[in-house]
């Protein structure tokens, strides 16, 4: 579990994850998002899943998700829950990912496409 109840498995199981924080409000996190179209394109039939975390509501981000064809998971959490995923990950300011390998381990310094070549 990657934490509020988000299971790793079994949805997730045997994927890799690639977990983002961001906000409506943050500049650089739209275009992160928007760069990272291609990837999540290519990567539609592999093991790997793509989940975007926000605070904001899904009405406050509706249009640009639907509009810019952002795909993966999306999920909207309270301000309290938000709190709780900054503390756990350590993580002060966004955009900010996360990589998970297949084990459900949380690794640094590597590339999705590394993770899929393991």
């Amino acid at each position: 579990e990657i934490g509020l109840g988000i299971p790793a498995e079994p949805l997730f199981r045997s994927s890799i994850l690639y977990v983002d924080f961001w906000e409506m409000s943050c500049g650089p996190c739209r275009a992160k998002m928007l760069q990272m179209r291609d990837e999540v394109e290519a990567n539609k039939d592999k093991p790997v899943k793509y989940l975007y975390i926000t605070d904001d509501t899904p009405e406050q981000c509706r249009a640009f998700l639907v509009g810019n064809d952002i795909k993966g998971e999306h999920i909207h959490v309270t301000r309290s829950q938000w709190g709780y995923l900054q503390e756990k990950f350590q993580f002060t300011g966004i955009p900010f990912v996360i990589l998970f390998d297949k084990n459900g381990r949380q690794r640094d310094n590597i590339t999705v496409e590394r993770l899929l070549n393991e």
